[in-house]
């Protein structure tokens, strides 16, 4: 509710005094005014409504306590918070929001398929897939696992797997981010297994198969930049002379699934 007046306007004349108790009125509409100058603070019993032209308002405005906004839709006109270009909420520095995973599904899946180019070169004979995944722009990536089926039953144990995660400029360039990886990028599946039972499917048929996890961690200060670059994954498959094909139908090699990047450091809810 707004002040109640101490006079009308046309009491306020020159023949009339001020009286001490309209003084002491005047004085207490006064004290609970918002000081636009030095800033105050209020505890409101009702909502202060503000109406017509509405308001604008610049600087930083901090909502605690459990404050919420409430957009209401008025008539037929709906109620919506707009944002400038390049704006986006951002979030605090303990919010949840500030982790994620993405994960990626890697289609077709099976690492099927002849490379000839110089990223297979010290592999010969091997299989390999590559593709972009998604990321989040502005985050710092900190892991990757990738998700897979070994789909053929081993004599003994072959090469394992080989991964790189890299990011693409515009020209061309790679910047390799897995830590502790070889010349080029690549890191192997690990633990190695020394049985071949444990790389293979599980139980007496390839119905039921045996799920793995390579698991890279991303080289320190990994920071998204999805406006320059896009985000990549290759994989090289089983090789050596104890790889297998796969299913014979298939002529691949292993099943490989998904690709889950987590990130830290989301400063704001801007698209991936």
């Amino acid at each position: 509710m707004t002040f109640a007046r101490v006079r009308r306007d046309e009491a306020w004349v020159d023949a009339v005094p001020i009286a001490g108790s309209e003084l002491a009125a005047l004085d207490g509409n006064l004290t609970g005014a918002i000081n636009g100058n030095d800033g105050s603070t209020h505890a409101p019993t009702a909502p202060i409504q503000v109406a017509g032209s509405g308001g604008m308002a610049a600087g930083l405005w901090v909502l605690s306590g459990g404050a919420s906004v409430q957009l209401d839709e008025l008539g037929s006109t709906p109620s919506r918070v707009v944002l400038a270009d390049g704006d986006f909420p951002v979030l605090g520095p303990q919010h949840p929001g500030r982790a994620r995973k993405l994960a990626t599904q890697l289609a077709p899946g099976w690492s099927n398929g002849d490379f000839q180019d110089a990223g297979f070169a010290e592999f010969p004979g091997a299989r390999g897939t590559f593709g972009p995944l998604a990321v989040h722009d502005q985050a710092r990536v900190t892991d990757i696992v990738v998700t897979f089926q070994v789909v053929d039953f081993h004599a003994a144990v072959p090469d394992m797997p080989r991964f790189r995660l890299f990011s693409m400029d515009a020209g061309g360039r790679l910047t390799q981010l897995l830590a502790n990886a070889s010349v080029g990028g690549w890191l192997p599946y690990s633990p190695k297994p020394t049985d071949p039972t444990l790389w293979g499917p599980d139980g007496y048929t390839q119905d039921a198969l045996k799920m793995h996890y390579f698991r890279g961690t991303a080289v320190d200060g990994a920071v998204i930049d999805a406006q320059r670059c896009s985000y990549w994954l290759e994989i090289i498959d089983e090789s050596g002379p104890n790889a297998k094909s796969g299913y014979p139908a298939v002529a691949g090699g292993n099943f490989y699934m998904f690709a889950t990047l987590s990130f830290v450091d989301i400063l704001d809810l801007r698209p991936g």
